[in-house]
């Protein structure tokens, strides 16, 4: 399912012709606590399920993006097959942390940058790569509860994606980006917000 010839668009791209898989994000990119069953398991970073970067064992398995791109390109790369911190070098091509707000994304695509140049499995001028990115939970939550001008976080978050989105195209061509947009369950909710921000560890 690889298209004859490498693909000069992103427009063209079929599953096949994705070399490389990445992700940017917070604690729901980092697959933190998806097997924990309870309290203490929560911290544990579950990286090889994370359903955009995992690659542990099958689409059969686990449904993931990784998953299903490994049908159509065996010899997919940077994906992520067990447990890790994104310090790890398990971790590969996830560098996403937990709690992370979107102030760190410019710092987490410097990272991936970095680890896709050290990498010699990686063509960086033909290798075509899906880059995750999904942040902006914790920005939400704890910004838009408490700044009087809750705008003023959107705009932050907005720089700082298209920061990051720079960087990402000047220094890994051929690369398509997925950005998945954030769940606001807790916007307006005041007691939630100081629950979840005060108590519960993300």
């Amino acid at each position: 399912m690889r298209s004859a010839t490498v693909p000069t668009s992103v427009h063209e791209l079929r599953p096949g012709d994705i070399d490389v898989i990445a992700a940017l994000g917070d604690s729901l990119t980092a697959g933190t606590g998806i097997l924990a069953t309870g309290i203490v398991e929560l911290i544990i970073e579950n990286r090889g399920l994370s359903w955009c970067i995992g690659g542990q064992g099958t689409w059969r398995q686990y449904l993931t993006l990784p998953n299903i791109l490994k049908v159509f390109n065996p010899n997919l790369n940077g994906y992520v097959v067990a447990d890790s911190l994104s310090i790890d070098r398990e971790s590969r091509f996830d560098v996403a942390e937990i709690g992370a707000m979107s102030q760190d994304l410019p710092h987490q695509a410097r990272n991936l940058i970095k680890r896709m140049q050290a990498d010699r499995s990686v063509d960086m001028k033909h290798h075509w790569k899906l880059i995750t990115i999904l942040i902006g939970h914790n920005d939400f939550c704890s910004r838009v509860c408490y700044l009087p001008t809750p705008e003023k976080a959107l705009y932050q978050h907005e720089q700082n994606l298209l920061q990051t989105l720079r960087l990402l195209r000047k220094y890994l061509p051929r690369a398509m980006i997925n950005i998945v947009a954030t769940i606001s369950k807790y916007a307006y909710k005041k007691e939630k917000c100081f629950i979840v921000n005060n108590i519960i560890i993300f």
